[in-house]
């Protein structure tokens, strides 16, 4: 029983260290734009970035102290 506790404990922590930022990069008129460069600062070496319909950027061992600044499009 402790194992089952003590192994769901750490799923918890890995789990919250990671920060999923999603939304739709657009022009002036609400167009979508196919291929825009994101920087995010703090740089991170594993950060994963997805391009659907919408963007999505995964940030590992986020820390809620950080702040997200999207730099340039």
């Amino acid at each position: 029983m402790k194992f089952i506790l003590a192994f769901l404990f750490l799923l918890i922590c890995i789990f919250s260290q990671t920060l999923t930022l999603t939304g739709v990069i657009s022009d002036d008129i609400s167009k979508p734009l196919e291929s825009a460069n994101i920087i995010a600062k703090p740089l991170q070496e594993k950060a994963t970035l997805k391009f659907y319909n919408f963007v999505e950027i995964i940030l590992q061992h986020f820390k809620t102290a950080n702040k997200i600044k999207i730099l340039q499009l």
